[in-house]
């Protein structure tokens, strides 16, 4: 069951030329309403508790009878966090004289989620885990996007978070001229990846994944920090072949553009690793579950109707009830709705990237630990970054710097081994010292 309500819509500088006479002045004052000039303004809405007909200024709308211990706090937020007065009216006289689109809306939870969000600080955190991705994968830059929301939580089983954004400079169009983008509307393929993200943001299941995906992490870095064995030989090759195919210049990590070649190996590589240790394997299969369960989760929500929409127009319960019968030869209430609906009542699943942006964001992270692994084997790395990989003396090189790193290797791990044996065996003396004693204290207790 989808857990958020999403709407979003704009205003240009501009009306519509379609748009005469009342509609065009109704047009005319929306825009002055978003843009902060008119009295009764976006700010008076959002920021006033009591969502009053008229407040004495802006500020007194957005804050809405919150009452702050610091007089700074507005009860304006964006993703970094509060805006202070200052920012507010800074950002107020941006508003007034952009050209930008000015774009609008509310992101609504659920009784039991709304639980969550009571706090500044909450719809903080969810804006910039949740709503940046939504902008970053749209038409506009998001460094370009000044935005700016604040959370409402007077309605007492649906909290929600009003925001609003505009862009700050033009940008160079096709033909060279600076301009603000025309387009309004976002493409339905973001608006849907972005209601999954959001609803996965706030799932009773978020941390299960995120717990297993540290703890593989952890068990890699442990391997890293013990380097791999001389007895894993096919291990060591496959390192040793990726190493001397590694760029010599650039940037070295597993999402770097110079590297997009070589991926397929280096998941190769990282699969090898994962196997090389029995409890990397099975932290590596804790994540592989927990994945499929999100996946299955993702899948649910996006059949669920309240996250379904038609020409930008979202679907209701009722709504998908008249096109199934419709479909079926019906007609209710004389209702007619275009057969082409039928199959759109539900999002495009295809298009839904969620589980596979997770996907791979644990394959950066593996493959990272590879190219780690391959860092770490020091002055053998080095050298081939500088020198050509048929270099003769660089092999002879390689393998005498081999040797000795695996001969330092053992003997570090044989000085631990006598290290921990001498701590256990200290530790198992102190312990049977221990037990001694109580059973001194008790056979006295007994004797009293």
């Amino acid at each position: 069951m989808s857990r958020i309500v999403f709407n979003i819509a704009f205003t240009s500088k501009a009306p519509p030329e379609k748009l005469s006479g009342k509609a065009r002045v109704e047009y005319e004052a929306e825009r002055k309403f978003f843009n902060l000039t008119a009295e009764y303004n976006y700010f008076t809405y959002i920021l006033n508790e009591k969502k009053v007909a008229k407040n004495k200024d802006a500020a007194s709308y957005y804050t809405r009878g919150k009452q702050y211990v610091n007089e700074d706090i507005t009860g304006l937020f964006n993703d970094k966090g509060l805006i202070s007065k200052e920012d507010m009216e800074k950002m107020k006289a941006k508003l007034a004289a952009t050209g930008s689109n000015i774009w609008h809306g509310f992101i609504s939870f659920d009784e039991e989620t709304s639980k969550g969000f009571t706090a500044e600080e909450q719809a903080i955190k969810f804006l910039k885990q949740s709503f940046n991705s939504f902008i970053a994968r749209s038409h506009l830059r998001r460094d370009n996007v000044e935005l700016f929301a604040a959370l409402h939580t007077d309605t007492k089983h649906h909290h929600h978070i009003h925001f609003s954004f505009f862009e700050k400079e033009p940008h160079r169009n096709k033909n060279g001229e600076l301009a603000y983008t025309h387009r309004g509307s976002f493409d339905k393929a973001n608006i849907d990846n972005y209601l999954i993200s959001a609803n996965m943001y706030v799932s009773d299941n978020k941390y299960e994944y995120y717990t297993a995906r540290d703890r593989a992490m952890e068990k890699l870095e442990l391997i890293r920090a013990a380097g791999v064995a001389a007895r894993e030989h096919e291990l060591r090759a496959m390192l040793s072949a990726l190493s001397a195919k590694l760029p010599s210049g650039g940037r070295l990590s597993y999402a770097s553009k110079n590297m997009t070649e070589l991926r397929p190996e280096i998941d190769a590589v990282a699969n090898a690793l994962v196997q090389s240790n029995p409890e990397a394997y099975e932290a590596h299969s804790e994540v592989m579950r927990q994945l499929a369960i999100r996946e299955q989760e993702a899948v649910e929500i996006a059949r669920d109707n309240r996250v379904a929409y038609v020409r930008n127009r979202r679907l209701n319960k009722k709504d998908i009830m008249d096109v199934m019968a419709v479909a079926n030869g019906k007609d209710l209430q004389n209702k007619r709705i275009p057969l082409e609906f039928t199959d759109a009542a539900g999002i495009d699943t295809g298009k839904i990237d969620y589980i596979e942006r997770l996907r791979y964001d644990y394959r950066t992270r593996l493959g990272n630990q590879v190219i780690g692994l391959i860092k770490d084997m020091g002055a053998d790395y080095r050298a081939m970054r500088r020198t050509r990989v048929n270099d003769l003396q660089l092999k002879i090189d390689s393998k005498r710097r081999r040797s000795g790193a695996t001969a330092v290797l053992h003997g570090f791990v044989r000085a631990l081994g006598e290290v921990q044996r001498g701590i256990q065996a200290d530790f198992t003396k102190r312990m049977h010292a221990i037990e001694r004693e109580n059973e001194r204290e008790i056979a006295a207790g007994r004797n009293a």
